[in-house]
């Protein structure tokens, strides 16, 4: 979340840009599902003429989901090139004992690891933002449909993915009660492995 704030205070405009094309993109994904629906499973049209008008909606969808990743990745490599000329600019201003005291392994690990993890979310996010538009246009549809259908549905969604939740905080909270042992064990014999006396 503090990232996405970062942004945008820094690239305002090219993100809510880059946001509206993300948003654009999945009601064009939206829009695709129900013409098949209404014109090709309802209405059953035979005729050549929904060939075109459903070949058009497709390319236009592909246009702008191209167009979406594409801005997104060049917002996000500014936005990388940015950080990295600023992290770089404040290791040039800092002392030479500073820098040496930090090493270079931690102001190389601070120029990749970050920058590896910024440029991963913003991969990600133009697939984050058109799920959620589907889920809740989706959700909708099924609600339209049948609301006993959307329950049964939300139901069989949620289960497994409550089931999943549940066993996972168990191993961690299993895996804590094991660890805590060992930690105090080695906290205790430390010194004896050193020679030292506690």
């Amino acid at each position: 979340m503090q990232l996405l704030l970062l942004v945008w205070r820094q690239y305002r405009w090219p993100f809510i840009a880059v946001m509206a094309l993300s948003l654009a993109s999945a009601a064009l994904g939206i829009g695709l599902i129900a013409f098949i629906n209404v014109r090709l499973i309802e209405m059953v049209d035979t005729s050549l003429a929904v060939l075109p008008e459903f070949l058009g909606l497709l390319l236009l969808l592909m246009a702008v989901t191209l167009g979406s990743q594409l801005a997104l990745t060049a917002l996000g490599h500014h936005f990388v090139f940015r950080l990295r000329c600023e992290f770089i600019k404040r290791i040039l201003d800092t002392q030479v004992e500073r820098v040496e005291q930090l090493g270079s392994a931690s102001l190389l690990a601070g120029l990749t690891s970050d920058v590896r993890a910024i440029t991963i979310a913003f991969v990600r996010l133009p697939e984050l933002v058109q799920g959620i538009i589907l889920t809740f246009g989706s959700a909708a549809y099924l609600a339209w449909l049948s609301t006993k259908m959307l329950a049964v549905t939300a139901l069989w969604i949620v289960s497994p993915s409550g089931a999943v939740f549940c066993w996972c905080r168990a191993s961690i909270n299993t895996w804590r009660c094991c660890v805590k042992p060992r930690i105090s064990s080695i906290t205790i014999t430390r010194p004896c492995w050193k020679g030292v006396k506690s």
